[in-house]
């Protein structure tokens, strides 16, 4: 979950993370074209509705992983948690 108190550490995301993220992540420029999705509680039940709560619970122990997109969405730029 995102935090801007907290700071951020590169480390790799699981590919069904960032599938995830990239499908139903909070997205929020942070630039003229990059964009950062992170979960929140409304990605959590977004998924939770369309895939069921035992992909939710896959999810929750990597809930403070982020990731940096391009604008079209087509490279990730960078991955990592909050900390």
């Amino acid at each position: 979950m995102q935090n801007k108190n907290l700071s951020y550490q590169v480390q790799d995301v699981p590919p069904f993370i960032q599938d995830i993220l990239m499908k139903y992540g909070e997205k929020t420029s942070i630039g003229s074209e990059e964009f950062i999705r992170s979960f929140s509680e409304n990605v959590l039940k977004k998924v939770s509705d369309k895939y069921g709560f035992n992909i939710v619970s896959k999810i929750k122990d990597h809930g403070n992983s982020y990731i940096i997109h391009s604008n079209d969405g087509t490279v990730i730029i960078t991955m990592g948690i909050y900390i």
